[in-house]
């Protein structure tokens, strides 16, 4: 991460530009004014690094349960539209984290993810259909398929880093 004091001594603006995180397409900078003199540069650095993990967190509950998908005039009606888009972000997130607890080397799939678990809980309950074992089949596919592309995808890295 790359900081620059814009501004010193006593009182500065520090301009952080942090990497993106793995996966990541965009790159991302932050600014904040900070009492220089009193605040260690690690400590400033790692509020400035806080801003991705929230970042992630928005696109997901945006992409996931909409929650950018309100159309209010109000602010009551969009608070209550807010709670309810982040309780079922938190709801998909706590069965995923209660997923990944579970061993999934010996079945060769991917841990459940938020979108997976969203997708099945449409498919199997929101939208129930009477094939309800053609559903869980293709799940099991596609987590199957995904764990191979991953393979795959760190094997070719691997071979492609310079060996020392």
């Amino acid at each position: 991460m790359a900081v620059e004091v814009l501004d010193a001594p006593g009182r500065g603006e520090f301009d952080a530009a942090p990497a993106a995180p793995i996966g990541s397409i965009a790159t991302g900078h932050a600014s904040t004014w900070a009492d220089t003199a009193n605040r260690a540069l690690a400590q400033l650095m790692r509020v400035a690094g806080i801003r991705w993990s929230i970042e992630a967190s928005f696109q997901t509950a945006k992409s996931q349960v909409g929650l950018d998908q309100h159309q209010v005039r109000r602010w009551d009606s969009w608070h209550r539209f807010t709670t309810v888009t982040l309780a079922a972000l938190a709801v998909l997130t706590i069965c995923a984290a209660d997923a990944a607890d579970q061993d999934h080397t010996v079945t060769g799939l991917i841990t459940l993810t938020v979108n997976e678990i969203r997708r099945l809980t449409s498919a199997c309950i929101i939208r129930p259909i009477n094939d309800l074992t053609h559903r869980l089949h293709w799940s099991g596919w596609r987590r199957r398929h995904k764990a191979r592309a991953r393979r795959a995808h760190y094997t070719r890295r691997l071979s492609l880093e310079p060996q020392p």
